[in-house]
């Protein structure tokens, strides 16, 4: 794939946000020159990847994910960070606390559940039509309708992933160890949400065939952080 400008700012934003999780306990000098060597890591992973087709919603998820893989790749290599699986993930989330559209722009949106999932669902099928072709990205299936009350009555949007384009770009680079903190991101991103919460009982990223993920209604939570 192509280096584009889109890429550029992904790394400027979420760059800067892990730049500064890591200031905090290793310094801004150490921080900058992670940063540094993760940006390079990061354009060689993006340019490694199949050119994003039209229909897959879900690119732009491993794109940014990236993003945070290329710092624990480089960091692997610095002694001084001490960067194991465990703090990495603390890291990932503690720069979200600094990610001002996550923080105050996703809180004031609720989830339309009807448009979500009619998004989802075409994206979905896009997914499981181009499974051999495209097999850097997300394949995944919608199991659960708003339109149609689950046994629950409170799942808002479900879907299964049997591919993780994440999982995938982990593997390539050899750190599945990371993946975890990745999926922790869906977590602490739809828990800015109000409204509703995201519940899970199996993933990939844990050693399961699939990942499930349900958004279920929780009206009158606030948004909070995980």
């Amino acid at each position: 794939m192509r280096y584009r400008l889109k890429h550029r700012i992904s790394f400027l934003l979420m760059g800067r946000w892990m730049y500064k999780a890591l200031a905090e306990t290793n310094g801004r000098d150490q921080a900058a020159r992670h940063r540094k060597l993760a940006a390079g890591q990061y354009r060689r992973m993006i340019e490694s990847m199949q050119p994003v087709a039209d229909g897959d919603i879900m690119a732009h998820n491993v794109e940014s994910g990236a993003v945070f893989l290329a710092f624990y790749i480089v960091g692997l290599s610095d002694p001084t960070l001490a960067l194991s699986p465990g703090r990495f993930t603390k890291l990932v989330a503690r720069s979200f606390d600094f990610s001002f559209i996550v923080n105050r722009i996703v809180p004031l949106k609720r989830m339309d559940p009807q448009a979500y999932y009619a998004k989802l669902a075409a994206g979905a099928r896009w997914s499981q039509e181009h499974a051999d072709d495209h097999d850097d990205t997300f394949v995944f299936e919608m199991t659960d309708n708003p339109a149609v009350a689950g046994p629950d009555g409170r799942t808002v949007v479900g879907f299964d992933f049997h591919r993780c384009g994440l999982q995938k770009m982990a593997e390539k680079n050899h750190v599945d160890e990371a993946l975890p903190a990745l999926c922790n991101l869906d977590y602490i991103l739809i828990d800015r949400v109000p409204g509703v919460h995201l519940e899970r009982e199996q993933t990939i990223s844990g050693g399961c065939s699939r990942c499930t993920f349900r958004i279920v209604d929780d009206t009158g939570r606030q948004p909070g952080r995980r």
